[in-house]
């Protein structure tokens, strides 16, 4: 395994185990059985390690909504099945998903370096893209809405 990657997995199961607020880099770099500098030549702050947390949960959510897209040929069927995989990611990956969602906030990603901010934008609009098309596709069934909508 790859140093990031390691610590990325450390910062992963620190986070789910004791909580975001409770993390703190330098025991990310003892039980990665690294030295703190070495640390921050890999991720240059906590936010960015934040964010890098991040991108593995936004990677594994686009997967499952990728798969919804595979598994369900019916448009409705389809954001059933973003709204399951969605409940399912949140559910099994709680504090990481409140990672997720910290790092949305210019306080954290402004504090992470721009290559990591750019690559979870990168995420976040090809997952919103992939959303999108599934909804436009709901929508083209306007049966199913007229109904509700008289």
């Amino acid at each position: 395994m790859a140093r990031e990657e390691l610590i990325l997995e450390v910062a992963k199961q620190k986070i789910s185990s004791e909580g975001f607020f409770n993390l703190r880099m330098s025991d990310v770099a003892k039980e990665a059985k690294i030295s703190v500098g070495t640390l921050y030549t890999h991720f240059v702050s906590k936010e960015d390690l934040m964010v890098g947390v991040a991108i593995c949960l936004l990677k594994k959510r686009e997967k499952v909504f990728r798969r919804a897209g595979e598994i369900f040929e019916d448009p409705v069927h389809r954001i059933i099945g973003l709204i399951m995989g969605d409940y399912i990611m949140n559910r099994e990956h709680g504090e990481l998903a409140e990672v997720e969602s910290l790092t949305l906030f210019p306080s954290v990603w402004k504090r992470a370096s721009q290559l990591r901010t750019m690559q979870q934008n990168q995420l976040c609009e090809g997952i919103g893209e992939l959303v999108h098309g599934f909804i436009m596709e709901t929508l083209q069934n306007r049966d199913l809405f007229d109904e509700v909508m008289e």
